[in-house]
């Protein structure tokens, strides 16, 4: 089902973008409510353990003893849940009016409010944004990329919001569980350009999760650059 989003300029915050698709999905039958988390974000495998994690030949020649690879191999394969995480929902409508003032208040300073796939009529029926971490670099043409490469994956409208090192991408439509599955796992295919550990968590946990605020490690404001 594709949402009826209003035209969003570039330079848009992700919060005002995320405003425009609650402002958009308020009108779908069944009263839905949108899923937001906040968390603790914390550096990424490779930063943690000080490794390249795309390149076999030369981990397995840093870690030549079992002890060292097991330890690595066992990190790589951890799934934790997102520290001190905990999920809300607003319902689309309030979400379209309020935006996240009230969540954000109090936020300690090393925690994050992130946007969840899901979403969830008072009926129970659960539907999914499709939501996608990239791995493109910023720079001149990229997000032009990125819209290309949603194309590929199916998404016909939706934006691209630079979040610091890559890029978010927002499908404006709704797809069933199922269908999330799908397209999520399918996006593997996509190799180099999304974030394969990033989507091996998502499936994992049964949602997507995209940054919408900052913090001490995520200093940069997620916002579009480009709507399509």
């Amino acid at each position: 089902m594709l949402l009826p989003v209003a035209p969003i300029p570039n330079g848009t915050s992700a919060i005002d973008l995320v405003s425009q698709i609650a402002i958009a999905l308020s009108v779908v039958p069944g009263q839905p409510c949108l899923e937001f988390i906040w968390y603790r974000p914390r550096q990424g495998a490779a930063e943690r353990l000080g490794i390249k994690t795309d390149d076999a030949a030369s981990l397995l020649n840093e870690t030549r003893d079992p002890a060292s690879l097991s330890r690595v191999v066992t990190e790589l394969m951890s799934h934790q849940p997102r520290d001190h995480a905990s999920t809300f929902s607003l319902n689309a409508a309030d979400a379209g009016a309020r935006g996240l003032d009230g969540p954000r208040q109090n936020l300690a300073p090393d925690m994050v409010i992130g946007i969840t796939s899901r979403v969830v009529t008072e009926d129970g029926l659960i539907r999914h944004l499709p939501l996608m971490d990239m791995k493109v670099p910023p720079g001149p043409g990229m997000a032009e990329a990125v819209r290309d490469i949603a194309h590929a994956m199916g998404l016909d409208h939706g934006a691209v919001v630079e979040s610091g090192r890559s890029y978010h991408l927002y499908g404006f439509q709704l797809i069933d569980p199922a269908e999330w599955v799908s397209f999520t796992a399918r996006a593997l295919l996509a190799q180099p350009f999304v974030d394969t550990r990033y989507v091996a968590h998502r499936l994992l946990a049964g949602r997507a999760v995209l940054r919408l605020t900052t913090s001490a490690l995520k200093p940069v404001e997620p916002t579009v650059t480009l709507v399509f």
